[in-house]
């Protein structure tokens, strides 16, 4: 038993690879080569702010120097411009740097100084018509604003204020300044941030792709409290999810009486500042002063650190192995609450494979905003050792609860416009999704009549829930990528019965087996040998289901579209199959578009062109919902220059 395990695990690990770090943690605080400089913890002042204390003679105080930005304060008060609000935006930004080792305490009062400065550049009314984006200065006071406001924030994490709700207060140059925290756009409720962490701290190394938004604040991971949602709600989050946050620093316009600013009981002036949180994937640019501002973000890192956990990258060999245990962890998953308005995107893992297959695409296809702000993406995840077809009635009943759950009137249009994507065995399960059993199913395995079959109910029930089934009425629309329509090759026997020694698989499967295979009982042909007991065996091309699969009519109702990857040959010019799938069995021809493209089966549903097609279909299913009568589909089929299928 031991040895055979060892046997396929080596197999597997050879062939599905290994899993890998999707973060690093960087040695310092991360800054682009072109900031080192000027971020540095001894910086230098730039050229022109030197020139600005040579102007009004104070670099005979030390350009770093106290005196020298008391001097420069007198000045603004006096004469307000661009070029001393930069020059003190920057020499408390060094000062700040210089301090934070031996007095936190006032470098986090330079830091928020020199934001204040920075603000004023960038938004106070008296500078309009004066700003100019094609001055370098303007970039580099954008670049002071996020780097003081980074090192406000470390500081206020460390101190346990950097939560929503929270108020703090600094002391600053110009008197009191009050700041609290809020979640701005964001569907998680305030009691779902559990902690924060800096972008800048770590190095994606995962994904390929890194999504960035370049503008002002500062971004962040956050990391969601598990079980703060409602029991009913909370089995769709993940342990231990994060999701990317922007922080932005708002300065508030209060007046006091007559006018004057407001004052504290000292006496001292009193400035009032909001640290807005952000969800970058719901907002890319907000209004400061009248003015529209893009925000800084990373929709990138903060994905990858959620995938580092361990557990998430053991889930596809313990899925495949251990499917009795998997069982109970099966299910929908969602990486964002549940967003009315926006039309769900199910995406289907294969064999020896979990959610985390998905994402790189998913990265890829939320970068686009075209297809975020118009597409919710779920995954479902479920045991691969077992039968596809218990996984398909599972999944059928869990879409089922789903609706329950978030739209129990049935008021949600775009829940009817379900699209589920499924790669290799999962292509399968979600065109499953969309078809009506019928009697044929049952037929391929039973020449007993279901009616006539005597079995404890529960035991019924389950053989008629993966049997006899309905489309899922939600699904509109089913994509496929490198699925095995008429089977997964030539799986050797020996496999196949060596698998059966080391899968558990789940209880109910093997109660029917019992019931179902002894003595007077027995109702499955060939003393149920026909039956598909593990994943391995409904993939067969000798499996009595796959053809009566492969050869069920569309819904009517649903549009289909076939991802399919070949490999060149090597001894002859021409295409083969993906390594897994042979070409014969990867392609559909009653599908309303087929793509080929050049590809192993492993990497098929996340190479650029699969991508790319992803969102034509995905565009194309909102021009249909807007304009079902309008827009005219004929069937597209793209295949790689010089592609001919091998003769057969």
């Amino acid at each position: 038993m031991i040895a055979r395990a060892m046997l396929l695990c080596a197999l597997a690990a050879s062939f599905f690879g290994c899993s890998h770090k999707y973060v690093e943690v960087r040695d310092t605080w991360y800054l682009p080569a072109s900031l080192e400089e000027r971020f540095a913890p001894n910086p230098p002042l730039s050229e022109r702010t030197q020139l600005v204390l040579r102007r009004f003679d104070l670099a005979r105080f030390g350009v770093d120097s106290e005196e020298a930005i008391a001097g420069l304060v007198d000045v603004y008060g006096q004469e307000p411009s661009l070029e001393v609000a930069f020059a003190l935006a920057e020499m408390n930004h060094a000062a700040g740097r210089k301090l934070a080792m031996i007095n936190p305490a006032e470098s986090v009062e330079h830091h928020v100084s020199g934001l204040g400065y920075a603000y004023r550049y960038l938004f106070d009314e008296e500078f309009d018509g004066q700003r100019s984006p094609f001055d370098p200065q303007f970039r580099g006071i954008c670049d002071l604003y996020n780097r003081s406001l980074e090192a406000c924030l470390r500081t206020a994490q460390r101190s346990g204020l950097l939560q929503p709700g929270s108020e703090v207060s600094v002391d600053t140059d110009e008197g009191e300044t009050i700041f609290t925290c809020r979640a701005v756009g964001f569907d998680w409720n305030s009691g779902e941030f559990d902690d924060f962490k800096f972008v800048s701290d770590f190095r994606l190394v995962g994904l390929p792709n890194r999504y960035q938004n370049h503008g002002l604040g500062v971004p962040l991971i956050a990391v969601r409290k598990d079980g703060s949602e409602l029991p009913d709600r909370e089995q769709f989050y993940p342990r231990g999810l994060s999701f990317p946050v922007t922080a932005f620093l708002r300065w508030e316009r209060e007046q006091g009486t007559e006018g004057e600013p407001p004052t504290n009981a000292r006496g001292e002036k009193v400035t009032r500042c909001v640290l807005e949180l952000h969800d970058p994937l719901a907002t890319k640019e907000i209004v400061v002063e009248d003015k529209i501002t893009p925000l800084e973000s990373d929709i990138s890192t903060p994905l990858a650190f959620f995938l580092n956990n361990p557990t998430l990258q053991r889930l596809d060999y313990y899925g495949f192995f251990r499917p009795d245990k998997a069982e109970q962890i099966s299910g929908l998953y969602m990486l964002q609450p549940y967003q009315p308005g926006k039309i769900p995107v199910l995406m289907v893992h294969g064999l020896l494979s979990s959610p985390m297959t998905w994402m790189e695409a998913l990265n890829d296809l939320r970068s686009r905003p075209e297809i975020r702000d118009r597409y919710q993406f779920w995954f479902y995840l479920y045991p691969t050792g077992g039968s596809f077809w218990e996984s398909a009635a599972d999944l059928r009943e869990k879409l089922a609860r789903t609706r329950q759950i978030f739209d129990p009137q049935r008021k949600q249009p775009e829940f009817d416009q379900l699209v589920v994507v499924g790669h290799s065995m999962g292509g399968l399960i979600a065109r499953l999704t969309s078809l009506e059993s019928g009697d044929r199913f049952w037929n391929a395995v039973s020449d007993t009549p279901f009616d006539k079959v005597s079995a404890p109910e529960d035991v019924k029930r389950q053989l008629g829930r993966a049997y006899f089934f309905k489309p899922v009425p939600e699904v509109s629309r089913v994509v496929t990528i490198a699925s095995p329509h008429q089977g997964a090759g030539e799986t050797n026997p020996f496999y196949r019965n060596l698998l059966r020694g080391v899968v558990s698989l789940p209880e109910r499967t093997t109660a029917v087996g019992r019931e179902l295979l002894d003595g007077e009982k027995r109702v499955f042909r060939n003393n149920g040998k026909a039956v598909p007991v593990t994943s391995l065996d409904a993939l067969a091309p000798t499996s009595p289901l796959i053809p009566v699969l492969a050869e069920s009519p569309n819904s009517q109702r649903v549009f289909y579209h076939n991802i399919f990857a070949v490999q060149p040959q090597k001894d002859r010019l021409g295409y083969d199959g993906d390594g897994v799938v042979e070409i014969v069995s990867a392609k559909r021809e009653d599908f309303d578009s087929q793509l080929m493209i050049e590809a192993t089966h492993t990497t098929a549903h996340r190479h650029p062109l699969t991508i790319l097609e992803l969102q034509r279909i995905l565009k194309e299913h909102l021009e249909q919902i807007e304009n079902p009568h309008g827009v005219q589909l004929t069937r597209r089929e793209t295949a790689l220059p010089g592609y001919s299928a091998p003769h057969r």
